[in-house]
């Protein structure tokens, strides 16, 4: 259908000169269901804005030259329907983002809710694999030295009861640490994997750790540093600009887990007879090697911990 007021401009009916009063009376008449506004077509907002105002601007024109009522309501309807289309297109708008933003809220908390799931279900998973870790690690077994008696036959040198001592493998208790490495079936296998990189280092007392394996991070401006830099090429002792730089003491990490890697005479072996006691006896401090770890004081190498794989 043909827009009717493409097909029977306003100006049409206002450039009729020749009419007279009651001629232009019965033309508006005659035309006014013609002219009665359609539903518009879905317009853009841009669209909507141009429309409408070419229509005030119409109006504008058509009131200053004295058209009729009918003419005049013809064009207040049509801009009373472009007004509320547009009205419609704003609540449209704001009706859709008004959902979006609850459905938005809504997958939010969903998301909260099954993030906190997945962390408590997480958190079991920890628990279940530490409660298995320890278990694989703590089993113990006969001792086969005593065969679960607890003692042994005493000694040329041993003082005993009966005859007997405490078994020194098991330290009397009959059984010894056995742990499990590994455990498996013919579709799972669970794995005591230690932890990569280098050895845990602890510094437990920063006063007490030698000069030589500090270091201090010293922070200072760059034209200072410059100055510094000519300083020590010129072999002067005092620093530039009589300004003594604040540094940060820390620990040389690598050369304190180099220091404590290395082995030392045992001292707790008696002289000349490193590895064994008096009564002939394997020194428990060094279990007969004769050696043993160095030490470095206000720092010490801590055990590497242990993770369950599960393949």
């Amino acid at each position: 259908m043909s827009d009717p007021v493409r097909a029977f401009p306003i100006g049409t009916l206002q450039s009729e000169q020749a009419m007279t009063p009651e001629e232009r009376k019965e033309s508006a008449a005659e035309f006014s269901g013609a002219l009665a506004p359609e539903p518009l077509p879905p317009l853009s907002l841009y669209k909507i804005d141009t429309e409408l105002r070419e229509l005030l601007e119409e109006r504008e024109d058509v009131e200053a030259q004295g058209a009729l009522p009918e003419e005049m309501k013809v064009i207040e309807d049509r801009i009373n329907q472009y007004a509320l289309a547009e009205v419609k297109k704003v609540d449209g708008i704001a009706t859709a983002v008004r959902a979006c933003n609850a459905f938005a809220e809504e997958c939010e908390r969903e998301a909260a809710r099954l993030n906190t799931m997945a962390k408590r279900h997480r958190s079991r998973l920890e628990r279940i694999k530490a409660s298995a870790l320890w278990a694989m690690q703590n089993m113990r077994a006969t001792c086969q030295q005593c065969k679960g008696s607890k003692v042994v036959e005493a000694g040329p040198k041993q003082i005993g009861i009966g005859g007997y001592v405490p078994c020194e493998r098991c330290k009397g208790e009959g059984t010894i640490a056995a742990p499990i490495r590994r455990l498996d079936t013919p579709t799972n296998k669970l794995r005591v994997q230690a932890n990569g990189g280098v050895e845990p280092l602890e510094v437990y007392d920063l006063g007490e750790v030698p000069r030589e394996l500090k270091q201090v991070t010293v922070t200072l401006p760059m034209s200072m540093w410059h100055e510094f830099q000519i300083a020590v090429a010129k072999k002067e002792i005092v620093y530039p600009g009589g300004v003594v730089p604040i540094g940060k003491v820390d620990v040389q990490q690598d050369a304190i887990r180099a220091e404590l890697k290395k082995r030392v005479p045992c001292p707790a072996c008696p002289p000349m007879i490193k590895g064994d006691l008096d009564d002939g006896t394997p020194c428990p401090r060094c279990e007969g090697t004769g050696t043993v770890p160095a030490s470095v004081p206000g720092a010490r190498l801590l055990p590497r911990s242990f993770h369950l794989r599960v393949e």
